[in-house]
């Protein structure tokens, strides 16, 4: 017990779970950057693309979420997490000998089953933390997508540049068995209810799953801090799956290049963003619990109009200008969300509606994002291109041959309008989902348990 109240061990355990999240974001941003060249290589339609960067991992991660998330309320979290990483490691790994469509969404599939493993992680933190250090502590965790986002993004622009995209999925899919290794070897699993002070005493057995979903969907709050978590993951999800595509596309820029520009914008910023979501939120809730809806309402609002502002450039320079700044507003949603979810429940009942906020945010934004915006893309191309079938005359969104020079230029001019288009649509999305938080905030005080 002297260990796991440690300071020293507390920052250890934040620092592994941090590099958790950092692998788990590298294979999300791994294939968005890769996604141009896997698509030209393999002929993939915008659709195609969407579907193998969203429905594919979040159907296999819908399926076994819950069955992850009932096994971490009774056995041990900490091996179930470290199982989960290694799986998601190999298959991440076996995307770079994937041959065809076919191929490479079964080893995407593989990718969901290890994710879904992993959301024991925020039911330990939940144990080591204290319900008014909780969004911090969840704040600090999430800083890990912007590891994952800049150095995924960077890493396997350069690798597919020099090397092949095959090889990006090699180098860095496989550090993800030691991460496993480590987790399985060097954390504790904490007691249930560690740091909860005012809610008794935990029971022996985890409440049926009902009851959880019972409690839950009871609560305002919590219905819509998930609809506006779900509305943001759709926006994020397509946004993310098809950024990289648009800098390559709009302003003709390499691999690398475009790779970096998406670093920038999606991992830099954004890093404050799950920062001072956590961390503000925490602050200003001692005496008022309704800003754990304030908050991210608040940065949503902001992000919405800066996102499509920033996609309207024709200049690569003022685009990456105003596209460096909405990631960081947009965050801020993330801590909040699975701070008020962990604070309307019991001990252990938060593995559980981790995997109901999870599978919210990542079934639902991840199955409908990237394939909803790959659609709109495609849709958009085509009116663009005008007569014609635009997906016969252009596959992989280019023209075959030197020969077809003006009908080369037709079609990469609209394969640029059409993704362009799709991502000020996905923003939209998010004043919606900044209305929903306002929502949930009205009845925060009375919801809270903790």
């Amino acid at each position: 017990m002297d260990r796991l109240r440690s300071p020293r061990y507390k920052r250890y355990f934040l620092f592994i779970f941090v590099t958790m999240t950092s692998f788990s974001f590298m294979d999300r941003v791994l294939f968005s950057t890769l996604g141009q060249a896997i698509k030209v290589d393999l002929n993939l339609t915008d659709t195609q693309l969407g579907f193998l960067g969203g429905l594919s991992v979040a159907l296999f991660y819908a399926v076994f979420a819950f069955p992850s998330a009932r096994l971490a309320e009774r056995y041990t979290r900490t091996v179930i997490v470290a199982i989960a990483v290694a799986i998601w490691a190999i298959m991440t790994t076996l995307c770079g000998v994937a041959q065809s469509f076919t191929q490479l969404l079964a080893a995407r599939i593989g990718v969901g089953v290890g994710e879904s493993g992993q959301l024991a992680t925020q039911s330990l933190i939940s144990d080591m933390f204290p319900p008014n250090r909780r969004a911090s502590a969840l704040g600090i965790l999430n800083i890990g997508i912007t590891i994952g986002i800049v150095f995924g993004a960077i890493a396997s622009g350069v690798l597919a540049q020099t090397f092949g995209w095959r090889a990006a999925f090699f180098i860095l899919g496989l550090p993800g068995l030691i991460l496993a290794f480590v987790i399985y070897r060097t954390i504790d699993e904490p007691p249930r209810g560690f740091s909860d002070i005012h809610i008794g005493a935990v029971s022996a057995e985890p409440p049926p799953f009902r009851a959880v979903v019972s409690l839950a969907f009871s609560k305002r709050s919590f219905v819509h801090m998930l609809i506006g978590a779900t509305l943001v993951g759709i926006c994020g999800s397509g946004i993310l799956q098809f950024m990289h595509p648009f800098f390559v596309r709009q302003f003709h820029m390499s691999y690398a290049q475009a790779a970096a520009m998406f670093g920038v914008i999606n991992g830099v910023t954004s890093g404050f963003g799950f920062l001072a979501g956590g961390l503000l939120s925490d602050r200003l809730a001692h005496g008022n619990k309704r800003y754990y809806g304030i908050v991210p309402a608040v940065g949503l609002a902001i992000a919405a109009p800066l996102f499509i502002l920033g996609f309207l450039q024709t200049d690569w320079r003022i685009a990456t200008g105003i596209l460096a700044f909405p990631g960081m507003f947009s965050a801020t949603y993330i801590a909040p969300t699975y701070a008020v979810a962990h604070n309307i429940v019991q001990p252990r009942m938060r593995a559980s509606i981790t995997a109901i906020v999870s599978l919210g945010t990542a079934l639902t934004s991840m199955a409908i994002g990237p394939t909803l915006t790959g659609m709109i893309s495609d849709r958009s191309a085509s009116y663009y291109f005008g007569a014609g079938n635009f997906v016969a005359s252009c596959p992989g969104g280019h023209a075959l041959g030197l020969a077809h020079y003006a009908l080369g230029v037709a079609c990469e001019r609209a394969s640029a309008l059409g993704v362009r288009n799709a991502l000020i649509a996905s923003s939209s999305l998010l004043i919606w989902a900044a209305m929903h938080c306002y929502m949930a905030s009205r009845s925060l005080n009375r919801d809270f348990i903790g």
